[in-house]
């Protein structure tokens, strides 16, 4: 079976479950963290990295131009519902 891929934003979020790196900076991340290293080291997710212009969860999370808003709403396959209507007439 193919492992869930989740995308994140965050390079050193990837890096930490892939290279298990401990230090100070680190301490405060809790459990659910050591969960998700599991998860990874047995296949079951894989973290990749997508960029934060291509992360169509931003069309949902921030306020963004209109041309980057069309972008992403297109990547995500709406439409806009009026456009529709006036095709059909």
């Amino acid at each position: 079976m193919d492992p869930t891929m989740i995308f994140c934003d965050n390079q050193s979020s990837i890096r930490l479950t892939e290279y298990l790196m401990f230090h100070v900076r680190t301490k405060h991340i809790n459990n659910n963290y050591h969960d998700i290293i599991l998860l990874v080291q047995d296949g079951v997710i894989k973290l990749r990295y997508i960029s934060k212009y291509e992360h169509v969860v931003n069309i949902m999370t921030k306020s963004l131009p209109n041309k980057k808003l069309k972008y992403l709403r297109s990547k995500l396959g709406l439409v806009n519902i009026s456009y529709l209507i006036m095709r059909e007439r």
